[in-house]
């Protein structure tokens, strides 16, 4: 599949959010960073929120911050072949449940034709 420069540039800068979030992330989860708790778990994303043909699984990370807010960062690498999309595709506004936290829609999902899906979400301290 070749792609075209602007895609390319476009495609390794979503790369590059990506990795920067899961490392921000991962660093609010460390034990000495104020007691933000870090939990890891096996996770699934269904077509609908992906934008691609079948269910992608992997282990998730979810943040409970000191604030009471949850954070759940999920990267999803090694697409099959026969799901990669044509284009990106962002999909935001979802509803997304949470691992015992509850539920929110401030959501977004990328899945991108390089073959990598990142799903994040954030329950803020003060939804139901």
């Amino acid at each position: 599949m070749k792609m075209k420069n602007g895609k390319k540039i476009f495609t390794m800068f979503l790369a590059s959010i990506m990795l920067a979030t899961v490392v921000t992330m991962s660093a609010f989860a460390k034990p000495d960073n104020n007691g933000a708790e870090k939990t890891l778990f096996r996770a699934g994303i269904a077509p609908e929120v992906s934008g691609l043909e079948g269910w992608l699984w992997t282990d998730g990370t979810q943040i409970e911050t000191p604030s009471g807010n949850v954070i759940l960062v999920h990267t999803f690498f090694d697409v099959p072949e026969e799901y990669l999309p044509a284009n990106t595709i962002i999909n935001k506004g979802f509803y997304c449940q949470m691992w015992g936290a509850g539920g929110t829609y401030d959501s977004m999902c990328v899945s991108t034709p390089g073959g990598n899906c990142m799903l994040r979400a954030i329950l803020h301290h003060n939804e139901p």
